[in-house]
């Protein structure tokens, strides 16, 4: 009787640490993930005179922010497309961020609001009407889109740098965004900064 109580508690154990590593495999292979989309990039010469350490390395700070369901879906999408459809698309990504956008959750308001109160003050703009923020969420859209692709947490920790930023050079908003999300924005943010 003792052999079978003992025979028992060891399979109970063995499943308990089993489903502990089952929850474990549920992350993504991020190398293995960044690989696979660099190698398109090298393949369909994308890297625009990065080489392809540089590409990984940028790849791999990136996708520890982003959703995992969305990056995954995203690194499928650019090896199911030719090389002829990535390079049409200008910007390689756009393609497979529009594709995939039912992936990306995060809310991105509090974002916006943090990033045109920053622009705004930087331009001398210390009490903006809701227009004038509303017109400046409108001009950063795109860049919220692809924003929406990121975790919420990380996301909160750029609101943060945005807000607590101290100089308006350079660009607190841009810097913030490369230096946690590992993104660089697009021309809507350059575009806003200029008006």
């Amino acid at each position: 009787m003792r052999t079978l109580f003992s025979i028992l508690i060891i399979l109970s154990l063995s499943f308990v640490i089993s489903a502990c590593d089952d929850s474990e495999d549920n992350s993504p292979d991020y190398d293995t993930l960044c690989e696979r989309s660099c190698d398109v990039d090298e393949t369909c010469n994308l890297l625009d005179g990065a080489t392809v350490e540089q590409c990984l390395t940028d790849c791999k700070e990136q996708a520890v922010n982003q959703l995992d369901s969305f990056f995954e879906a995203f690194v499928s999408c650019k090896e199911e497309h030719t090389c002829l459809e990535l390079q049409e698309g200008g910007d390689n990504t756009l393609i497979c961020y529009e594709e995939n956008e039912d992936e990306c959750t995060t809310d991105t308001n509090a974002y916006l609001d943090a990033a045109c109160l920053k622009k705004l003050e930087c331009d001398g703009i210390t009490d903006p009407t809701q227009t004038e923020i509303d017109e400046c969420k409108d001009n950063l859209h795109a860049d919220g889109n692809v924003i929406r692709c990121f975790q919420p947490s990380t996301l909160n920790e750029t609101i943060a740098c945005i807000e607590d930023a101290e100089s308006c050079n350079p660009d607190p908003v841009k810097t913030c965004v490369e230096d946690i999300l590992g993104l660089t924005l697009g021309n809507s943010s350059t575009n806003n900064q200029q008006e």
